[in-house]
């Protein structure tokens, strides 16, 4: 039917943006940061370099936290590998283990005694 508007209005429609569930749970600085973190970067380092602090805050502030310090350490993991696809580098095993070995290395003094401890090559 010509002529008839459709449900989701016309192209362009902010309507959902401004009046919907985000609009109404959000403060204007929270949907401002919202709005930023949806940019892709294309670079993933500064992300990397702020995850590797909160995880040392966290293991500062809660080191027997071991499933948060796992689950820091998986998304390092993934976010470093992500990085090197970015930079076209080749997936090489050997370099994500000592990467991941040096920021081990970088938080095993925030553990408690003899938990930061493990095998040495």
């Amino acid at each position: 039917m010509s002529g008839q508007r459709g449900r989701s209005g016309p192209p362009g429609n902010q309507n959902a943006r401004r009046h919907g569930l985000y609009a109404r749970a959000l403060t204007a600085a929270q949907a401002a940061r919202l709005r930023a973190a949806r940019r892709v970067p294309d670079d993933l380092r500064e992300e990397i370099a702020l995850l590797r602090a909160k995880v040392a805050q966290l293991v500062e502030a809660d080191p027997e936290n071991m499933a948060a310090l796992v689950d820091g350490l998986r998304a390092m993991t993934a976010m470093v590998l992500a990085q090197r696809r970015l930079v076209g580098a080749r997936d090489d095993p050997k370099s994500l283990e000592r990467a991941v070995r040096e920021v081990l290395g970088e938080l095993a003094p925030l553990f408690p005694e003899g938990l930061g401890a493990g095998p040495a090559d």
